[in-house]
């Protein structure tokens, strides 16, 4: 009696499909589908009519996800991790996942996939939000915030407060947040790579607020020569206010590794304010790192 039953029940099982939630190659190769036609667009390149109308159908697929989490998180994970899955989806499907998670790993996945979107597709205003947002929370943004690279014209106009961040400093504000140990080198790879003055100009500037040793070596180094005129006045620039800031009286107290905590906590609200201690705890560090 016993066998029957169970077998009666191993039967109904594999009649029954998938558990609730689960994912199958089906279901997955019909939601990729979806975000294949309903991203299948540059916002930039269509018609205001053509941009209404893909506004309806992303809403309606916002709406479908949100709708079951369960069983479209899943499938939702799968295609941010997609590289083939089209450039405007990188953006909007990382928004979707940040509207239903902030769970570390789903915070990191919306990071990583962000340096895949067309820049020309998302307001500077939006697109720094969120990485901003990311990097208070702890993910990596580093590759991200250097996607700022990719638009010479960069810029971000806050209303509250009244402020405009130009790339520089929007790249810096977007790296502070996180240890300079996950950035710092990398701007220097970035900068030997980098063929514009525009892209080299800028790394300068984050590389300033760095304060490591390798930035600082870098800087002094283009600004000896081997450079373009505007990149070595640029990272002379960078020199000159090493050079003034430990002349500089800064009423900033505590160690190295105190002020580099307390410049992460700052970065995280953007405004003159901020952007004022900032400036002083980086040459309050200038200070300490000389002595």
């Amino acid at each position: 009696m016993r066998a029957r039953v169970f077998m009666g029940w191993m039967l109904a099982c594999l009649i029954a499909g998938p558990a609730l939630g689960q994912v199958t190659d089906a279901t997955q190769r019909d939601f990729h589908t979806r975000v294949t036609n309903v991203y299948n667009f540059s916002p930039h390149l269509v018609t205001p009519t053509q941009q209404k109308e893909k506004a309806s159908e992303m809403d309606s697929f916002w709406k479908d996800v949100k709708a079951d989490p369960a069983a479209m998180l899943p499938m939702l994970r799968v295609e941010l991790k997609n590289s083939a899955t089209p450039r405007f989806f990188r953006y909007d499907g990382a928004a979707l996942l940040l509207s239903m998670s902030h769970s570390p790993d789903d915070e990191q996945l919306a990071a990583d996939s962000l340096p895949s979107a067309d820049l020309a597709d998302v307001t500077p205003l939006a697109y720094f939000n969120m990485v901003h947002r990311l990097a208070v929370d702890g993910a990596d943004v580093t590759q991200a915030a250097l996607h700022l690279l990719d638009d010479p014209k960069f810029s971000v106009t806050f209303t509250q407060p009244n402020m405009t961040l130009k790339r520089p400093m929007a790249l810096v504000f977007l790296l502070l947040p996180l240890p300079e140990s996950k950035w710092a080198d990398v701007l220097v790879t970035e900068f030997n790579k980098a063929k514009k003055d525009e892209t080299k100009t800028t790394l300068l500037t984050a590389m300033f607020f760095a304060q490591t040793p390798q930035t600082d070596a870098l800087i002094a180094q283009a600004a000896q020569g081997g450079q373009s005129a505007a990149v070595q006045s640029e990272a002379q620039r960078w020199v000159n206010t090493t050079a003034n800031a430990r002349q500089t009286k800064y009423q900033i107290k505590g160690k190295e590794p105190e002020i580099r905590e307390a410049r992460r906590r700052r970065a995280m609200e953007v405004s003159d304010a901020a952007l004022s201690d900032i400036s002083a705890m980086t040459g309050r560090l200038v200070q300490l790192r000389k002595s």
